[in-house]
This record gives C-alpha cells, sequence and structure tokens, in this order.
C-alpha cells in the first residue's frame, strides 16, 4: 500500500487583514512516486448549506477575470451579484523540500470560474514535502485601494513564506 502522512497549518493574519496562508506536510511513508497537487482559486462558491434557504439563490459570486501572474501564482476577481462589490484574490503556492524549493512542473489550470494551478513532483519513500498557498484579498470598499485586481497583486508580491507570516501573525 501507499501510506501517506499530511499535516496541516493555516491562519488568517492578525497582523496583515488581507492575508491568509496554509502549509501542508506530505511525507510518503513507504513509497516512491511522483506526486501531483492541484491548488486553485474557485469563485464558484454557493450558499446551499442551510435548508430553509436552498429555494433563495445561492451563487453570489460573477466571475470577471481570472490570469496566470507568475509560474506559481494566479489572479481571480469577481463583483458581487447584488451589490457590484470588486473582490480580488491573489494566490502563490510552493513547493519545499529540506527547506529549499522542490523541483516541479506547474501546469496553469483554468474552469469556469476557477483558476489554479497543477503541480507535480517527484516524493522519495520517508520524504516529506512542504506545499505552502499564501492568499491575499482585498475588495473595491477597502480603505486606499483604487484597484482590487493590482492591489491584491501588489500584496502577494511582498509577502514572504508561511513561517515568516506566522512569526509576524
Amino acid at each position: 500500500g501507499r501510506t501517506t502522512a499530511v499535516t496541516q497549518n493555516r491562519f488568517a493574519a492578525m497582523d496583515q487583514a488581507h492575508v491568509a496562508a496554509l502549509e501542508t506536510f506530505v511525507r510518503a511513508e513507504d513509497w516512491s512516486g511522483t506526486i501531483e497537487i492541484r491548488s486553485t482559486l474557485d469563485a464558484n462558491v454557493c450558499n446551499a448549506g442551510v435548508e430553509r434557504y436552498r429555494e433563495l439563490a445561492g451563487d453570489h459570486l460573477r466571475s470577471l477575470e481570472k490570469r496566470a501572474l507568475t509560474d506559481n501564482s494566479v489572479l481571480l476577481t469577481v463583483q458581487t451579484k447584488q451589490s457590484q462589490i470588486p473582490i480580488a484574490l491573489a494566490a502563490r503556492t510552493t513547493l519545499w523540500c529540506d527547506g529549499t524549493a522542490a523541483v516541479a512542473t506547474y501546469r496553469l489550470v483554468e474552469d469556469a470560474g476557477e483558476i489554479g494551478h497543477e503541480i507535480c513532483t517527484a516524493l522519495a519513500a520517508g520524504q516529506t514535502l512542504g506545499i505552502e498557498k499564501i492568499v491575499v484579498l482585498v475588495t473595491g470598499r477597502d480603505v486606499a485601494t483604487s484597484g482590487a485586481a493590482e492591489s491584491a497583486e501588489r500584496r502577494l508580491e511582498r509577502q514572504g513564506r508561511f513561517a515568516e507570516l506566522r512569526r509576524a501573525h
């Protein structure tokens, strides 16, 4: 069999109101091979969890723009359907092994309302892969924001690694 250990840590930063981070460790206990990670931003969310509200419209976002920013980062811009508030999310996903960037292949994936990457890398038995996803969220209602997308992109560029963000948190 393939025994795999998975550990996750995540937080919304207290020192930066627009930043959230997710750290996942995947350890191949008794196998070697290729591992594929899918990391996306998805605007296809729907409110359908409360039975009495299921008759109401549950989709509140309209996708406006989605694009790659770099080889490992993407931008998704949406707008609320009723109040027309722009919301931009920028995300960067990186892979690490023993403190150094893991050799990985990033393939851009785009579906309706979704953008991100499928990332492939090799993992040896006993080896642990660190996956870091840093996300910045900016709205058109944020103070001193002329454009949500541009602001999200700039803020993401300034973010460090997960451990650095957590220390400041």
